[in-house]
């Protein structure tokens, strides 16, 4: 499963230093999302050298998923309650926090991006397309630039990062990039 979901492609647009641990495939009764395919990881990012209030690694995890069903009633409720769920904690944060939150269309029924910043950010991007959907989970400790233009009320939130992505610019590449080739190459492998 990680060959087709390609965890390398997303380690390089997040800028990932090293693995520490995985990537792994995770089986249909391993982690989370019981009978899906999974492929999941932990990183660090780079050493940031102009933040020395930190003490603590600057790191994150994946959780990459293709969940498939016995049909496309069966997936498209399962899609809804993992939408819904994703949406109901980005919602529920405060609205300066919420930085992503759409629809994206491509050669698939459904797709979102979802994302958040501060504390405990997260970004969700995932698509239904017939009888499965992917969802893609990214968890990592706040970005110190961003967290200051969240605190400062002369500051834009995304005006100095330190990361060299912001979740807008990553949510774009999901949608642009990383979902439509995605897409290609499990509708491949499901016609072999």
């Amino acid at each position: 499963m990680c060959e087709v979901l390609d965890p390398d492609a997303l380690s390089e647009q997040l800028h990932i230093a090293e693995y520490d641990e995985g990537p792994n495939h995770l089986g249909m009764n391993e982690g989370n999302f019981p009978g899906a395919l999974k492929c999941n990881f932990s990183f660090y990012f780079p050493d940031y050298s102009d933040d020395e209030s930190e003490d603590r690694d600057r790191n994150g995890w994946v959780y990459m998923v293709l969940a498939p069903y016995s049909g496309a009633d069966e997936a498209a409720d399962a899609y809804q309650d993992t939408y819904d769920d994703a949406a109901q904690q980005l919602r529920e944060r405060p609205d300066k926090e919420q930085v992503v939150d759409r629809e994206i269309s491509g050669d698939w029924d459904r797709g979102a991006v979802l994302a958040s910043v501060g504390s405990g950010n997260a970004t969700r991007a995932m698509y239904l397309k017939d009888s499965y959907f992917v969802y893609i989970e990214i968890g990592y400790r706040p970005d110190p630039g961003v967290t200051d233009g969240l605190a400062l009320s002369n500051m834009e939130t995304f005006e100095d990062p330190t990361y060299e992505f912001t979740p807008p610019e990553l949510a774009d590449w999901f949608e642009s990039e990383y979902l439509p080739g995605l897409d290609e190459t499990i509708t491949t492998k499901l016609e072999e």
